[in-house]
């Protein structure tokens, strides 16, 4: 995260000013406080425990997307060949694609996420 950051402010510096570059940074950081006090405030009406729960499914959804995106981008750039299923909806929205080499992965990985879960609450 930190390298790409840094890339980032590279490519934008010369671009700005410096006082609208500082704006940027203090907008940033009041930001964050913001939300650190309102995730603060709002753990005493939420259990830590539901609010993990929930990234977590939705730290799986965003890793299944970015396979299934991945991998069709390096289908369209030719680095990876591309077996397409007839029929079968293309949804961007959920990285989706149809062709096997998206589809087997993001298979692989529901059965991963599906036995982990499974042998989690078996230990409960």
């Amino acid at each position: 995260e930190g390298a790409e950051t840094i890339l980032f402010y590279v490519g934008i510096i010369p671009r700005i000013t410096t006082a609208n570059f500082l704006i940027g940074i203090a907008s940033a950081i009041a930001v964050l406080v913001i939300i650190a006090v309102a995730m603060t405030k709002a753990s005493h009406y939420i259990k830590p425990h539901r609010i993990f729960f929930i990234l977590t499914w939705l730290i799986y959804a965003l890793a299944f997307k970015m396979l299934g995106v991945s991998i069709h981008a390096l289908q369209l750039t030719n680095m990876m060949s591309n077996h397409l299923i007839t029929g079968f909806p293309t949804m961007d929205w959920a990285g989706i694609y149809p062709s096997w080499e998206v589809l087997i992965p993001q298979l692989i990985f529901i059965v991963i996420i599906a036995f982990v879960t499974v042998r989690q609450h078996g230990k409960k």
